[in-house]
């Protein structure tokens, strides 16, 4: 649990407005693409997929857990239309001695690559990802060997490029 909230803190730091539904993809992208470059998860979550995309497996158990543990924060937050959505936030800051440089250039990456996309847009991109498509009717476990070698990185560094999928900077 450690692990996975230096991971949050990670977002936390990097990311404006954290919502639990992004976080779920970027821990997703996180443990999937360290997998394809070295055969290992960062987390050790198990995920699963779902309507809205792939998620930790337990993930609202993880983040009462961590929010007992005041390693994070929970905020419900209106967004518009009478709809809210839970906000993290985490009390400690990153600490980078606990990851390797392999997996702190895969924070950094995906971060990049995903944390400026609105949820929305991030749901999409996760819908295109062979994990999510292949276990998305039996909302089964995602398997890391036969799903992440086959992320779909290179339409995302294009969509990237666009810019008209992600927040705008304040």
């Amino acid at each position: 649990m450690n692990r996975i909230s230096n991971m949050i803190s990670f977002f936390d730091s990097k990311v404006k407005k954290l919502y639990k539904t992004k976080l779920n993809k970027l821990l997703f992208y996180a443990d999937f693409l360290s997998y394809s470059r070295t055969g290992y998860a960062i987390s050790g979550i198990s995920y699963r997929a779902i309507q809205f995309g792939p998620v930790p497996s337990q993930y609202q158990k993880m983040y009462v857990k961590l929010s007992d543990d005041a390693k994070l924060s929970i905020e419900q937050v209106e967004v518009g239309n009478g709809n809210y959505g839970e906000m993290i936030s985490t009390s400690k800051s990153f600490d980078p001695s606990g990851f390797n440089e392999n997996e702190l250039k895969t924070l950094q990456d995906v971060c990049e690559l995903y944390g400026k996309m609105q949820a929305s847009a991030l749901v999409e991109a996760s819908h295109l990802e062979k994990g999510w498509i292949d276990n998305e009717q039996s909302k089964s476990f995602i398997n890391f060997q036969e799903s992440a070698f086959y992320l779909v990185e290179n339409t995302l560094l294009k969509e990237s490029a666009g810019g008209d999928k992600h927040e705008s900077p304040e």
